[in-house]
């Protein structure tokens, strides 16, 4: 393996109804995806996250675009919704704040 592979991280997750042929299918996301993944969790915008990680905006689109095909969502709310139900991010433990 070359020094710029990426490391991946699959997930057995349950297939959707519409595909319900299969019993489960595999999740594999790039490190990069997870980052970015945690980020949109925490509510960033994709230009926030573009100027996190020192990447272009459209970079940052096209790893959003790969996490929705990846996990069979179509925004970003259900992706993050699916991502923690998957455990592929923590569970959302709000702050109180006084």
């Amino acid at each position: 393996m070359s020094a710029t592979s990426t490391a991946r991280t699959q997930v057995p997750t349950q297939a959707s109804e519409s595909h319900s042929s299969c019993a489960t299918a595999a999740v594999s996301l790039t490190a990069r995806e997870v980052t970015v993944l945690t980020l949109l969790a925490e509510g960033m915008t994709a230009q926030a996250i573009s100027r996190r990680l020192g990447i272009r905006v459209a970079t940052v689109s096209k790893h959003q675009e790969n996490l929705y095909r990846k996990l069979g969502t179509r925004d970003r709310l259900n992706t993050v919704l699916l991502a923690r139900d998957l455990g592929l991010l923590p569970q959302f433990h709000p702050r109180v704040r006084l």
